[in-house]
């Protein structure tokens, strides 16, 4: 399986820290990608992002003999239990947490698991969907039609989350499955809020559309710098080419 990739985690130009957290594992059997946002306003956030991502690689390097469904949802709950566990032992990180996304592609099978509002998205040459749905605020709002999709732009409470790993003992995981092979053109684009609060899906499909990554990754960057990077920004683009 051939597959190419960018990453990249970035400080934004408000935040005294970068809170994100990103890493890769290729395996004989196929590619995870891993992207965890530490909540913003609890303490520890960089630490529970970075022991959640360390975490979910290390046990699913373990657990080879499940399936993807259960691996994903396995290395998720260990994570949750980690940051648990070290905050407890560490006073002044009671109430960290992080978002999780995670994505195993094998050339076949793309298989997805989430809490909170990390996204993930397939491009496919016209065609942008978000294969994942945020656990947020504004999210249960739009969906109860409370709110509007025209006045999400404004929604004061719209860094609110419903969902994160750390929060509670026991974590309900989303997860997906998607049966599909490359096609030329096609990528895979996991980040966090500080890239989706700011970027339309119009601007991610248009950056999505360029053939080369690196040109990709400059853009993405710039556009994002230049709308004011008002809070760390992490994303991994995944293409066959």
């Amino acid at each position: 399986m051939n597959i190419k990739y960018i990453l990249e985690s970035k400080q934004g130009f408000i935040r005294e820290s970068n809170q994100d957290h990103a890493d890769t594992l290729a395996t004989k059997d196929g590619f995870l990608a891993v992207i965890c946002d530490g909540v913003g306003g609890n303490n520890g956030g960089e630490t529970a992002s970075k022991l959640a991502v360390n975490s979910i690689i290390e046990s699913f390097k373990q657990s080879s003999e499940f399936e993807i469904e259960d691996r994903l949802t396995m290395a998720i709950t260990y994570a949750n239990r980690k940051i648990k566990e070290e905050a407890l032992k560490t006073p002044f990180l009671k109430g960290m947490a992080t978002t999780v996304v995670v994505l195993f592609y094998d050339g076949t099978t793309a298989t997805w698991a989430y809490a909170g509002d990390s996204r993930l998205y397939l491009y496919q040459p016209g065609l942008l969907t978000q294969l994942t749905k945020d656990h947020s605020l504004l999210q249960e709002m739009l969906d109860r039609g409370l709110i509007t999709p025209e006045e999400t732009h404004n929604f004061p409470l719209k860094n609110i989350i419903t969902k994160a790993l750390g929060e509670k003992d026991q974590l309900e995981i989303d997860v997906g499955r998607l049966n599909l092979e490359f096609t030329d053109g096609s990528k895979f684009f996991l980040c966090t809020d500080g890239v989706s609060g700011l970027l339309s899906g119009d601007e991610i499909e248009w950056l999505l559309g360029m053939e080369d990554l690196s040109v990709i990754d400059a853009e993405l960057t710039r556009l994002v710098e230049e709308k004011g990077a008002t809070d760390n920004f992490t994303y991994i683009i995944i293409s066959n080419k």
